[in-house]
């Protein structure tokens, strides 16, 4: 029996190589803009604001697919080595440490300040600026921080955010469109908005 012959559009191999070139130059960027380790892949458009490379650190093996770093002024983000995020905006005023062997499904938000002011009068300065003198990171976001950190071997289903000051402990598994608040211990699922504790894992 003869095999099945794949047919495929002509244009479809033309974007496959346009797109293997503009990953290819973005991941060259991203190298004069960050410290990245080895054998890292940019599967997908990335995108990050930060002003010196040791604000953004990225460790051997990571995969990063459609990706977006917004890192402030005297922000920083580290990821840890063999992680693999896709579809994930990080937004990091102080710090945000994501650890090793980590998987993050896409859309996941994960802040570290509230991104604008509690106080009414405050936003209204805010948004005057913006209008006055553009979007402007270091002064756009005031707002409470507090730095982001988690552990080895931690999954984040898609859809799921994590705010600031929030510690997830390794192994631990973080539902879909769960919005987290608070710590999550080691080996412990999380759920709901806000997420709380819905199961142990036993190692």
């Amino acid at each position: 029996m003869m095999g099945r012959k794949v047919l495929r559009d002509p244009a479809y191999a033309v974007w496959w190589i346009v797109r293997k070139i503009y990953l290819a130059y973005q991941l060259f960027v991203l190298r004069r803009s960050a410290e990245v380790g080895k054998k890292v892949r940019l599967r997908v458009h990335g995108e990050w604001t930060n002003p010196r490379p040791e604000q953004l650190r990225i460790g051997d093996r990571v995969i990063l697919g459609d990706v977006i770093f917004h890192i402030h002024e005297k922000g920083r983000v580290e990821i840890g080595d063999d992680t693999a995020i896709s579809g994930v905006r990080i937004e990091a005023a102080t710090e945000v440490v994501i650890g090793k062997y980590c998987q993050i499904s896409y859309n996941v938000d994960i802040h570290d300040n509230n991104g604008h002011p509690l106080d009414p009068a405050a936003r209204k300065k805010q948004i005057q600026r913006v209008h006055a003198w553009g979007m402007d990171l270091s002064t756009v976001y005031e707002s409470e921080t507090a730095p982001v950190r988690i552990g080895d071997n931690v999954w984040i289903g898609h859809d799921a955010t994590i705010l600031k000051g929030v510690t997830v402990g390794e192994n631990a598994v973080i539902a879909t469109g769960s919005v987290v608040t608070r710590d999550v211990p080691p080996n412990s699922v999380a759920a709901g908005n806000p997420a709380k504790i819905v199961k142990e894992i036993v190692p």
